[in-house]
């Protein structure tokens, strides 16, 4: 995983990249206006960046499962019994009891807790789940990706996340792809004492000129 001040080091060499293809492309111009006898009346047109501000939103993890349980939310659907022999208990909703622990519910009315452990494959079956007696001592995560797609629960059948409740993520990239060399300064000192955190949003505004 990328450190915070190693994000803030890329935006700004891309910004100032930017900077030095448009200089060289002045300089190249500059050329074409001496030649000419009107253009070199003319100031050389040549953008600059006056100022960058990076404005950063973090959302503070207090343990790694924060991050874990949104993605394990929603409701779940057991499709071995579409056919025939489908019921209540098929049908389930994992909802969330604390920073630790999940509840599965189903449509029967029957629910049991979940403890979340160290495998982010796995999950506790509480004692109050009444299969627990019958050796269902674990759910396992399907993952497809960076999501969870699916549950594998009693008697290792699957229950897949239905697609009425969706993770979704939304990433802007603002990128520069003109340019070589601002003198830009990072204090990343006090980047590195940050606690575990999400970049939640990234925002970058340039005070641009031309000259």
């Amino acid at each position: 995983m990328a450190k915070l001040n190693q994000v803030i080091g890329a935006i700004l060499t891309e910004i100032t990249k930017a900077q030095a293809t448009s200089d060289t492309y002045s300089r190249d111009l500059k050329a074409s206006y001496r030649e000419d006898s009107f253009l070199k009346l003319l100031a050389v047109p040549r953008i600059e960046v006056k100022d960058v501000t990076i404005d950063l939103k973090f959302a503070i993890l207090k343990n790694s499962f924060n991050a874990l349980i949104p993605l394990l939310l929603g409701n779940y659907e057991c499709h071995k019994y579409d056919a025939e022999g489908k019921n209540d208990w098929h049908y389930v909703t994992i909802t969330k009891v604390n920073d630790t622990t999940l509840k599965w519910s189903n449509r029967a009315g029957v629910s049991w807790m979940l403890s979340l452990i160290d495998d982010k494959t796995k999950l506790d079956v509480g004692n109050d789940c009444p299969y627990f007696k019958d050796g269902h001592k674990q759910v396992t995560m399907i993952w497809e990706g960076s999501q969870v797609s699916g549950l594998v629960g009693p008697f290792d059948e699957l229950y897949s996340k239905s697609n009425d409740v969706t993770t979704s993520s939304k990433n802007e990239e603002n990128s520069i792809t003109n340019v070589e060399s601002m003198e830009i300064e990072v204090n990343a000192d006090c980047l590195e004492k940050l606690p575990e955190t999400v970049i939640s949003s990234i925002s970058i505004t340039l005070d641009m000129s031309s000259i």
